[in-house]
């Protein structure tokens, strides 16, 4: 389900979802703390090309979310095969 889309219209104003926010943020903070040396612009960065982009301005919050879940998902399996490589290497 999309978290970031629009909530309501009202005239000029667009709402968007504000239940993404935590979404958006815990997936974030999972992210960057696998990745602790990268600076806070450097994580940004790094998400805005994920999603094909050069400016984060442009970037909207579903694609954004679905590319951390992607990164992240990628982060887990690649420690479960450093650990499994490492547990092998000991038997």
């Amino acid at each position: 389900a999309a978290v970031g889309g629009v909530m309501a219209t009202t005239g000029v104003m667009t709402l968007r979802n504000p239940k993404r926010i935590p979404v958006i943020l815990d997936e974030l903070r999972a992210l960057w703390e696998s990745h602790p040396d990268w600076r806070l612009g450097q994580l940004i960065a790094n998400l805005t090309r994920g999603c094909g982009l050069e400016d984060p301005f442009f970037v909207e919050d579903d694609p954004l979310l679905e590319t951390i879940k992607n990164w992240n998902a990628c982060t887990v399996r690649q420690e479960e095969a450093k650990h499994h490589g490492e547990t092998q290497s000991q038997s």
